[in-house]
């Protein structure tokens, strides 16, 4: 759930002298430093807004989180490598053997509805629907502007319907939902946000097993790779706690003037902060800067997705094969800040098994719910998780261990900033 981003620096065209200031010390900050270096560019500075490296990568030890799953880490950002084939992040991951080139063993979710148990061969038809919704269409001339729920609604909703069977067809309706939420997970904050063309013409880099995502190994997590990629880069040229307010390039000097007042001058500036800085302008420039990109940052959107961490007294999963439960709720719902108020819980997608930690159970949410759910308080939080886990429970206790919730954990909210183009 991380990649870097692609700087197309010529590096030959850098002096050496030339002092270079990188505004953010995430991944594709320290790499685009690292790089420099290993070119002998070395009059380079980093500022960091917040108070620590990675951006969206953030390694804690689950000792310091949990009560009985002391060994290895949880990832509070992002969670895997995604592509391993022409992904430079699994490259330096696997040539420091950081990761496990097999794929997991946890490949079993299985969809459950609010206040049923699960029937016998109850995901036969409704992962039918879901291979369906991932079919590319065979004409792949499609509107620009037609966003992910549009297409789906239009030109595949009376399929859907064809292909299930007629007993469970009421469940076409909840299924699209969950593939709502699907969605907010992965790009944007409501399928209505996405634009369709955007996903076709999106290529996630593969494996050579055709997974999309590697694990890190049990003892090793995206900090290890965050450290290998700042090596180079001395310790007194990253700045933490260093917020930039402007970027001044009017005249040859560039100066860079951070929120307490003091400036900085460089020959050239590398920004590599997240969208959501420049839509909100946090940082000016002067010059503004050019039409085609203000244009390019006004139409990419971004979504938001968190993780919620559940340590239960006992491993929850009682198979070894399943690796979590996606949730279809009976009603359907447009996903606004209307509704995040309402009911925050919503938005969850499902509650998903943890790779290393058997004890511990991860719940995504993504779009308004999971800014609303900042905002709780650990007693509010708490309840509302236990609400919506008693709502399932009829479906989750065939295949889980009646487990007493022992610790929750929020991770920092993650900004997807991909591919969710607005098309609005």
């Amino acid at each position: 759930m991380i990649a870097f981003l692609c700087l197309f620096v010529t590096l030959c065209s850098i002096a050496n002298s030339e002092k270079i200031i990188i505004i953010g010390g995430g991944a594709s900050g320290l790499a685009a430093a690292s790089k420099l270096y290993q070119n002998g560019v070395t009059n380079v500075t980093i500022l960091e807004a917040s108070e620590r490296l990675g951006g969206r990568a953030h390694s804690v030890p689950t000792s310091l989180l949990t009560r009985n799953d002391k060994n290895g880490y949880l990832e509070m950002g992002a969670q895997w490598i995604h592509g391993q084939i022409g992904s430079p992040s699994y490259k330096i991951a696997y040539e420091n053997g950081l990761v496990d080139p097999e794929p997991s063993d946890l490949d079993g979710i299985v969809l459950v509805t609010e206040n049923e148990n699960i029937s016998e061969n109850w995901d036969e038809d409704l992962w039918i629907l879901f291979e369906m919704m991932e079919e590319e269409p065979e004409n792949k001339d499609v509107f620009p502007g037609i966003s992910m729920q549009q297409y789906i609604l239009t030109h595949k909703n009376t399929t859907l319907y064809s292909n299930i069977s007629e007993e469970r067809q009421r469940y076409v309706k909840p299924f699209l939902d969950v593939y709502n939420r699907y969605q907010q997970g992965d790009w944007a904050s409501t399928w209505d946000d996405l634009s369709y063309k955007a996903i076709l013409d999106y290529d996630i880099p593969g494996g050579p097993e055709g997974s999309d995502y590697t694990r890190f190994k049990a003892d090793h997590c995206y900090n290890d790779l965050m450290n290998i990629i700042q090596k180079d880069i001395p310790s007194d040229q990253i700045h933490l706690h260093s917020p930039v307010s402007m970027v001044n390039y009017t005249e040859e000097a560039i100066k860079v003037e951070l929120e307490d007042g003091s400036i900085l001058e460089a020959d050239k500036v590398i920004f590599t902060g997240s969208l959501g800085v420049l839509k909100d302008q946090i940082i000016t420039f002067d010059p503004a800067l050019p039409a085609e990109k203000q244009r390019a940052i006004e139409m990419i959107g971004f979504g938001v997705v968190a993780k919620i961490y559940v340590e239960f007294d006992q491993p929850w999963a009682a198979e070894d094969w399943i690796s979590g439960f996606s949730f279809m709720f009976r009603n359907t719902i447009d996903y606004s800040i209307a509704d995040a108020e309402e009911d925050w819980t919503r938005f969850v997608s499902g509650i998903y098994a943890v790779d290393f930690h058997p004890t511990i159970a991860e719940l995504w949410i993504g779009g308004f719910g999971a800014i609303k759910m900042e905002s709780l308080s650990g007693y509010k939080l708490r309840q509302d998780i236990e609400n919506i886990l008693h709502k399932f429970s009829p479906g989750l206790n065939e295949l889980t261990n009646s487990s007493q919730i022992l610790t929750i954990t929020v991770s920092q909210m993650c900004i997807l900033d991909s591919i969710s183009t607005s098309i609005k």
